[in-house]
Parts: C-alpha cells; structure tokens; sequence
C-alpha cells in the first residue's frame, strides 16, 4: 500500500494538490491492483480538477504440476477526467470546461497464456468512451471497441510462426461534438521465418492485411504555352474554359498547350491493403565454414 501527497501554493495567484494511492495484491499467480490520481488547481484565470483511476484483477488457471505455470485471465479498468474551467470574470454565471478538457472510460478484458520459449498467446477486447466538453458539463462523443489477438509459436529451433491481428470499430454518439467519421478497420500481420540444412537454406515470409482510409484525388488541367505542356486542349464549345471532354494526351509535344493538376479533396474513401513478402537466402557458409579446396569460395 502506497499514499503520496504533493502541494505548491504561491500566494494568491496559484493553489495545487496532489494525492496518489495504491494498493497492490500479488500472490500465487494472483494480480490485484488499484491506484488513483487527484489533481486540483485554482489560478486567477482557470481551475482545474483531474481524476485518473486505474484497477487491475487478473486470476492464475490451468495450473501446471509444479503451480508455477499457469494461464492468467483478468479484467482492467480506467478512467481520466481532466476537468479544465475558465472562470467567469464577472460572476454572473458558472464556469465552462474550454477545449482543453477531456474524459474517458475504458475496459479491458483479457487472457494471457504463461511465458515460455516455445508458445506464447494473449487476447483482449477493449471499449472505450470518450466524452466531449459540452458547456458546463461533459457529453459521451464517441465510442470505440477493439479486438486484438497476438502470439508466437517455435515449432523447432528451425522454425518460428508469429501472429499479431487488431479490429477495431468506431461509432459516434454526438456529431456535434467530434470531427471524426465511424469507422471499421483492422490490422493484422502473420510471420514464418524457416531455417533448413543447417542453416544453409534461410526462408522469410511476411503476410500482412489492413485497412484505412486515403484522401480523394481530383484532376484539373490548366493551360499553358505550346510546347511546355503534356496534354492538348481543344476549346470545342469556344468558351475559353478547359474543360475535362476537351483534353487528351498530346500526340507532339510543340502542340501540348494544357497541364493535369492533382488536387487533394477533404473527401476520403476507404482502402483493403494486402502486402506478401518473401525473402529466401542461401548460406552455404553455415556448413562449409572450415571446408578446404574449392567450398572455401
């Protein structure tokens, strides 16, 4: 168990304290835990009051023989509220929260197998509520929920399967609020390394799944002098605008009047990206290394 208590005052102008506590409970495979920040300030200007909770229980199952391996599934929670109110000067009305403020709450599930060489796993799915200030007060804006899956497994000294997936789903609560657009998009990754003969044959393979978003490109062509362009623009309706039905791509360049222009809209559209890589490297060095005659080149 743990308390902490910190303060700095300077006359009139600034008042700060600070606490932290813990608790902790760590015993036979058992993880219990719980620690809370408090922060106030007060300034002619502004005051301030932040609050940050975290707490942690996890439980040992499927013991081994000897009670030291174990699995571990636990719970995680924590919220941050970091209050930040401009005084009204005139005390007519309360204070406001200004844009620097925030609040969240967030929970995590989990599963966690032992430590170990040869296979590792863990799981989680996590949600989190993220609230906006909204005048006086605090309103929920967004909510996300992710998934994530991660392990490794070494088959044999030789070869070595790794794994690392991520989803994660983003809803809104107020527009009024947020910037943001929903969204649903994930990430994961696969790796297999593989080594053969001794180490003469060495294979690398990198698999790799994701999705996002990208800005929307526009096109526009602007004219220029002949000869100085790429594209030729022929005014077929005689308004003197360029117009996209009015340009190709020049045949001759002396006749290429008119140059694209790429434009970045605020629009986005949304992306599946896939990415493979393989690399296989010979090492004929790994078992040649003292050979005489012609292996030594």
């Amino acid at each position: 168990m743990q308390y902490n208590f910190g303060g700095f005052l300077r006359d009139t102008l600034y008042r700060g304290t600070k606490h932290f506590a813990k608790y902790a409970y760590l015993k036979n495979g058992w993880d219990v835990w719980a620690q809370g920040d408090i922060l106030n300030t007060k300034s002619t200007l502004e005051r301030s009051d932040f609050f940050r909770p975290k707490a942690n229980f996890a439980m040992p199952f499927l013991r081994d023989s000897t009670g030291t391996v174990f699995w571990k599934a636990g719970v995680y929670a924590e919220r941050e509220r970091n209050s930040r109110l401009a005084k009204n000067q005139l005390g007519t009305g309360p204070d406001t929260l200004n844009a620097a403020s925030f609040f969240y709450d967030l929970a995590k599930i989990y599963l966690e197998s032992p430590e170990s060489e040869t296979f590792n796993f863990k799981t989680s799915y996590l949600r989190r509520l993220d609230h906006a200030p909204d005048g006086e007060q605090f309103t929920a804006s967004t909510v996300a929920d992710e998934l994530n899956l991660t392990g490794d497994w070494q088959q044999s000294r030789n070869s070595r399967l790794g794994w690392n997936f991520t989803w994660r789903q983003l809803a809104i609560r107020d527009t009024t609020l947020t910037n943001l657009d929903p969204s649903d998009t994930y990430l994961g990754r696969l790796d297999y390394t593989l080594n053969l003969l001794k180490g003469v044959v060495q294979s690398a393979t990198s698999y790799e799944i994701g999705s996002g978003q990208e800005r929307k490109l526009e096109f526009t062509y602007l004219q220029v002098q002949p000869g100085e362009g790429t594209h030729v623009w022929t005014d077929r309706n005689a308004d003197g605008k360029v117009q996209l039905d009015e340009v190709e791509i020049a045949p001759f360049q002396d006749v290429a009047n008119a140059v694209r222009v790429t434009v970045f809209t605020d629009d986005f559209i949304r992306t599946n990206n896939v990415t493979f890589n393989q690399s296989l490297r010979l090492e004929p060095k790994a078992v040649w290394f003292n050979a005489t005659g012609g292996k030594r080149f």
